[in-house]
């Protein structure tokens, strides 16, 4: 998506006649008008509002901010749903501002050939897993902590799995096929994970029936479950591609006349499931689910974490007034950098949505336009992201839509661990809402 630019005369009139629902056609008022939205500068105090920019005997209003008629609060996320996502991540680390977080995931390794023969007097050697890196988020100069689990409970890539399922209802009481500390280097190719043999010999072990095909072997073998260690925390989320050709399980034997090996595939065929943990209590939150607290400060969190929920009350006065026509609304979000480091950068991109009445989220009216005319990417210059949100200010102020709320939310929040920390409205340049209408 493209960072939401100053208007100029051509792309005002680009989208003037690219969106005819929301406009009056009448060139005189045109002509009126767009020199008034050119010139006219809107780096005005944040909680004015009323910003006539034309005589009132012209009937026409121009240009609003609106951000006391603005309320929002920090909200935590039930769960997502988080199955077959092309990222795996893993690890745990105590964040200064949101407190610890941590990241699991599940997957299964399918056969590439079937019926397969070890030879005569066949034994184990080894078992690696090897995860292609991707990315990370956080601080990787500090060693990580997982548990390798044998899952006990089969899953589906057809059934929906969601990011709060205990780990624990897929492996049972069993022990842990291994504990392991490493150090993360995401700029590596890929982490190599040694197996203990006596695992490895149990595949060697299995009858001739198991590798008829991958129905019987995920019968025998249902899958792998790596639980970050929460006890002793590292300093970052690391990203794994589990569809990286890359990501592979080798097992390595002998026979009685030669040593090879057998490549498991994990692939776009096998259930995968990304699991996250959140915990508050050192955060430093304020506000947290409180509607009515208001604090300076709001709080975004992917991985099932925290959101924003926003409601725009204040746009009953114009309701009120009379017939307003929305030219172009821009929400404005805006981070506060103090909390913004190398280590914990804001995301790339914000999600926008709405809530429904069963609490779940549908898209705005105006997502509809396309990213690049939405908005939602991060500005770094200006440090803040920018959302066209006019077409569902329109139906608030026309009555069609009731304001249940929209849903701020970090982008890619089922595969990344991004944070970052807004300004609510009490603070200058806080959220707000600049808008451009008519009145007719």
């Amino acid at each position: 998506m493209k960072n939401t630019q100053d208007f100029t005369t051509i792309s005002w009139q680009k989208r003037w006649w690219n969106h005819k629902p929301h406009f009056i056609p009448n060139i005189l008022l045109v002509c009126t008008v767009i020199p008034l939205l050119v010139f006219t500068s809107c780096k005005k105090d944040p909680s004015a509002i009323g910003l006539d920019l034309h005589p009132a005997s012209d009937k026409v209003t121009a240009a609003v901010i609106v951000s006391d008629g603005i309320r929002a609060y920090t909200f935590t996320e039930d769960s997502l749903t988080t199955d077959e996502r092309s990222l795996a991540l893993l690890g745990s680390y105590n964040d200064p501002v949101f407190g610890l977080s941590s990241a699991s995931f599940v997957t299964q390794m399918r056969l590439l050939t079937f019926n397969v023969s070890f030879g005569n007097n066949a034994h184990a050697d080894s078992m690696k897993i090897i995860l292609d890196y991707q990315s990370y988020y956080g601080d990787t100069s500090m060693a990580q902590t997982f548990h390798l689990y044998e899952l006990t409970q089969s899953i589906y890539p057809d059934s929906t799995y969601y990011s709060n399922l205990n780990p624990g209802s897929l492996t049972g009481t069993q022990a842990a096929i291994g504990t392991y500390t490493y150090q993360p280097h995401p700029k590596d190719t890929a982490l190599v994970i040694s197996l203990p043999q006596t695992f490895a010999q149990k595949f060697i072990d299995a009858p001739a029936s198991v590798w008829a095909d991958n129905t019987a072997f995920l019968s025998f073998f249902k899958g792998f479950c790596f639980v970050a260690d929460t006890l002793t925390p590292g300093g970052s989320i690391v990203y794994f591609n589990l569809l990286s050709n890359k990501t592979k399980v080798i097992l390595y034997f002998t026979n009685e006349s030669t040593s090879s090996s057998y490549s498991f595939s994990i692939n776009s065929n096998c259930a995968r499931i990304n699991l996250f943990k959140h915990n508050y209590t050192s955060a430093q939150i304020t506000g947290l689910n409180d509607s009515l607290a208001n604090p300076d400060q709001l709080y975004i969190q992917a991985m099932a974490g925290t959101g924003i929920r926003l409601y725009l009350p204040g746009l009953q006065t114009y309701r009120d007034s009379g017939t307003i026509v929305i030219s172009k609304a821009e929400l404005v979000i805006p981070i506060n950098d103090v909390y913004t480091t190398s280590n914990y950068p804001s995301p790339a991109k914000m999600l926008n949505v709405a809530f429904n009445e069963d609490k779940t989220y549908s898209f705005l009216p105006d997502y509809l336009s396309g990213e690049a005319y939405f908005g939602g990417t991060y500005n770094s210059s200006r440090k803040e992201y920018r959302f066209n949100i006019g077409r569902y200010v329109q139906q608030l102020i026309d009555g069609k839509r009731e304001d249940l709320g929209i849903a701020l939310l970090s982008g890619d929040n089922r595969v990344s661990a991004y944070r970052t920390v807004i300004k609510n409205t009490g603070i200058p340049e806080g959220i707000r809402l600049e808008m451009y209408y008519f009145k007719p």
